[in-house]
């Protein structure tokens, strides 16, 4: 089965957690890119 890649736009409260959810629990899916406007959401994200 293909992998599907998503990218998340903002990482507050929510967008952390999607990120979460999406890279741990979703088969088939890559968190493949984010970003955000504050340095240390993007450090989460790494």
């Amino acid at each position: 089965m293909k992998v599907v890649k998503v990218g998340i736009i903002g990482l507050g409260r929510l967008g952390k957690e999607h990120a979460k959810n999406l890279a741990f629990h979703v088969p088939h899916c890559e968190l493949y890119a984010a970003c955000s406007v504050v340095e240390a959401e993007l450090d989460f994200a790494r």
